[in-house]
């Protein structure tokens, strides 16, 4: 059988996503940068909200000892966030894309982490469910 030329597809989106790499790196898609771009931030603070399990990447234009630099590329950016990621306990083995939404009032961007992606979700998961078993 011969060979088949397979045309390269583009797929872009026009609503913001972040990534979330296997390489503990935050990646915000070119919707999300032009975002970005209009906050003229060179940083970002990574939050953290354990209750709700969502994150929050807010730019900002001064450094801050807290704020993590913004890299851009021509129509992307990322962050190395390793160090946030293993705090919050997510586990980044694979890359994952999230959808974001832009907070006007608090200038962030607000993203639901799954609990399956939280190592200490998932153990407390497995925990109870061993429970449950012996109970049954």
């Amino acid at each position: 059988m011969p060979y088949e030329i397979i045309p390269k597809k583009k797929t872009r989106s026009i609503s913001p996503f972040i990534s979330f790499s296997a390489r503990g790196r935050v990646g915000l898609n070119q919707a999300a940068t032009a975002i970005m771009d209009n906050s003229a931030g060179e940083f970002v603070l990574l939050m953290w909200d354990k209750d709700r399990h969502r994150v929050a990447i807010q730019p900002i234009s001064k450094k801050d000892s807290r704020a993590y630099k913004l890299g851009r590329a021509k129509s992307s950016s990322m962050v190395f966030a390793k160090s946030f990621m293993e705090q919050i306990q997510y586990d980044f083995n694979e890359t994952r894309t999230f959808p974001a939404e832009w907070n006007d009032d608090r200038g962030f961007f607000e993203i639901e982490i799954s609990p399956d992606c939280i190592k200490s979700s998932r153990a407390k998961k497995a925990a109870s469910n061993g429970t449950r078993r012996l109970k049954q």
